[in-house]
């Protein structure tokens, strides 16, 4: 048996490589647009909502035309075609789940992700039955960096956030994972292995094919 309570799990970019289709579909979108983002614009805003990211890049750049929002459901509409066509587990991600199974303590996914994304995963990757729940920060007032939604996931189970530990891939999920008072092990992209904000996390592993239960002990 554990002594934590409560293990949460994001989604893009830790379960599946969605990051990369991520970044596609909002430069396909914004190019309709007129926009060229930056490599620095896509890292600065990953691990947040869609309309928080479209809200920002439009203050920079300007365009005619959709609303914000729209400009969201537009991305939201060609993320999920492309993890339909696209879309991979990365590795690691069985066995993990699998591992914490072992622990009979709730599973969930806390993710930046809208539902209609989460459910698109999960359908592509048939993992739905790791998971006792799912949580999208779209119904938060404020997405990740923001620990919002972390909070949320442990009042809804009744535990206390550090009976929480939270996998996270990117440097803003890390914050907000901190920022909610929970452990976290990060399992960060190659491009975030020196970011500071990752080694904020407890524990830092290379892939999800490097975690047991054991290394629960030295968080």
């Amino acid at each position: 048996m554990s002594m934590y309570k409560l293990f949460i799990f994001d989604m893009d970019g830790l379960l599946t490589d969605s990051e990369p289709l991520w970044r596609k579909a909002q430069e396909t979108i914004f190019k309709k647009l007129d926009v060229e983002l930056t490599t620095y614009e896509f890292e600065k805003f990953m691990g947040m909502r869609t309309l928080e990211v479209v809200k920002a890049i439009h203050k920079e750049h300007s365009w005619d035309g959709p609303s914000d929002e729209e400009v969201t459901q537009m991305i939201f509409e060609e993320i999920i075609r492309l993890i339909k066509t696209e879309g991979k587990m990365l590795p690691g991600v069985i066995e993990c789940l699998e591992e914490v199974d072992k622990l009979g303590q709730n599973i969930v996914i806390a993710s930046s992700s809208p539902q209609i994304v989460i459910d698109a995963v999960l359908e592509k990757l048939q993992i739905s039955h790791h998971f006792h729940d799912l949580f999208s920060a779209e119904f938060e007032v404020f997405g990740k960096p923001h620990p919002g939604i972390f909070i949320k996931v442990a009042e809804s189970y009744g535990v206390h956030n550090d009976d929480c530990v939270v996998f996270e891939d990117s440097p803003n999920g890390v914050i907000a994972a901190k920022a909610a008072k929970m452990k976290c092990i990060a399992v960060p992209d190659k491009e975030f292995k020196t970011n500071n904000r990752i080694h904020a996390a407890d524990l830092v592993l290379d892939s999800l094919e490097n975690y047991s239960n054991q290394l629960l002990e030295k968080l």
